[in-house]
């Protein structure tokens, strides 16, 4: 079943037992859409419709002795709504809205317009219906736009969900680089068989996240080589003054044995040279876990062992933060399928998270690649969860945005770890992304 929509910027859909605009446009479309289908609505909207050509009409209401003769259309009438039809659209009013889209699988697809204004209104959607669906298309037209939406599951509506929830629950917390509105424990899950959990919701910096990511999985620690690629995110973290603040000894742009070095070599020795700058261990010590987890994978696939840390409370102090995120990772086989469960201590929900499910998500469809398995599950978990206060008011205009559908992504295919080392950011190629505009908002370091 299908449902037909079409609201202004306040959500606002009638005024006085009709529409609050006047839109050939609009109307032009509505017929194109609904031509040769059947239309089902509640008592006042089909009462108040002009005669619809070629369309048959379904009235719901439960007064079984309803006159229709003067109506401008001829009508079925119903006391309850029709079986599920592909050629079926449900279109209003609120009542009839609202029973459609609270029934369990019965509405599939919405076609949505959003008119370009605000009018005067006394009915409005409840914008929490749409919840469960994404944008899969959109249409400009000069006084509104058009989103043909498709239901989903586990995607980024999750995420918008709590970014209203932090700044509903959270507690105002003075922090070390902030005042921040903070919740604890939280946790979210995306099936990588719906696609590449990139946020659409704003447009995203994918080249940064890949950058990051290869930089990561490779083990290294200077970041200025990700400065010279216009990939500044670790700037503000290894800058001179933030190195003095943490009593560190190191070249500007290096930011000490975190994330990737404790991946591919855990616990070795940090060594900087005269200047500053990281000396490549050339000794082979330390743990690799990549290499580990990858064998365990293959050859050890039920073991509940297959785990895979940053943090190394021994070298803690010697990389310029505690790590936020892949505190802890698990993985999970099950038969061809791979998933992976992934703790993250600190989330700066408005910036880091959104990067955080991208890389992840990467780190998932690479060893997947490397151990022959598909990749499935992510799942997040959160312990101090936050928004900034200087991030409120981007905050707020995200969660007023509709997300769409999640994008795909084509991965290099490898088969030994050893060709991580030759991957690029060319390497990973993105279909079918579409989003809205990008939010900016300042990193707080």
């Amino acid at each position: 079943m299908k449902l037909i929509l079409v609201v202004d910027e306040c959500m606002g859909i009638g005024y006085k037992n009709g529409l609050p605009w006047k839109d050939k446009e609009e109307l032009k479309l509505f017929k194109s859409i609904t031509t040769n289908s059947t239309l089902v609505c509640g008592r006042k909207t089909a009462e108040n419709l002009p005669y619809l050509k070629d369309r048959t009409l379904v009235c719901i209401t439960r007064n079984k002795h309803i006159d229709t003769s003067n109506w401008n259309n001829h009508v079925i009438v119903l006391n309850e709504l029709p079986e599920n039809d592909d050629n079926t659209f449900i279109a209003g009013g609120l009542q009839i809205y609202q029973m459609a889209l609270e029934r369990p699988k019965y509405i599939t697809e919405i076609y949505l317009s959003i008119m370009k204004n605000s009018y005067e209104s006394d009915t409005f959607f409840n914008k929490k219906w749409l919840d469960d669906f994404v944008i899969e298309e959109s249409t400009e037209f000069e006084t509104f736009t058009h989103y043909k939406m498709i239901k989903t599951k586990n995607g980024e509506r999750q995420y918008i969900n709590l970014l209203e929830k932090v700044l509903k629950e959270g507690h105002c917390r003075d922090t070390r680089n902030g005042i921040t509105i903070s919740t604890f424990g939280n946790q979210m899950k995306f099936n990588l068989q719906n696609g590449f959990p990139l946020l659409t919701t704003k447009k995203m910096f994918l080249r940064g996240i890949l950058e990051e990511f290869l930089f990561f999985l490779k083990g290294d620690t200077d970041a200025s080589y990700l400065s010279d690629k216009k990939v500044k995110i670790w700037e503000g973290n290894t800058s001179k003054e933030f190195l003095k603040k943490c009593n560190l000894d190191y070249a500007e742009g290096v930011m000490g044995p975190m994330y990737g070095y404790q991946w591919r070599r855990y616990n070795s020795p940090y060594k900087t040279d005269n200047e500053g700058k990281p000396i490549k261990n050339t000794e082979n010590k330390g743990i690799d876990q990549l290499k580990e987890v990858i064998d365990l994978i293959i050859n050890d696939p039920h073991s509940r062992r297959i785990l895979m840390t940053t943090y190394n409370p021994l070298q803690v102090h010697e990389g310029v933060l505690f790590p936020c995120h892949s505190l802890m990772l698990q993985f999970y086989v099950e038969d061809k399928y791979l998933d992976m469960y992934c703790f993250n201590r600190s989330q700066d929900i408005f910036l880091g998270t959104p990067f955080n499910i991208a890389s992840s998500s990467l780190l998932l469809l690479i060893i997947a690649q490397l151990t022959g398995k598909i990749a499935r599950n992510f799942v997040m978990s959160m312990g101090d969860t936050h928004i900034y206060s200087d991030h409120i008011e981007a905050v707020n205009t995200q969660i007023q945005r509709i997300p769409y559908k999640f994008p795909t992504i084509n991965i290099p295919i490898i088969s030994k770890i050893e060709e991580i080392y030759e991957l690029t950011v060319e390497d990973f190629f993105l279909e079918n992304y579409k989003s809205d505009k990008a939010i900016k908002a300042k990193m707080v370091a």
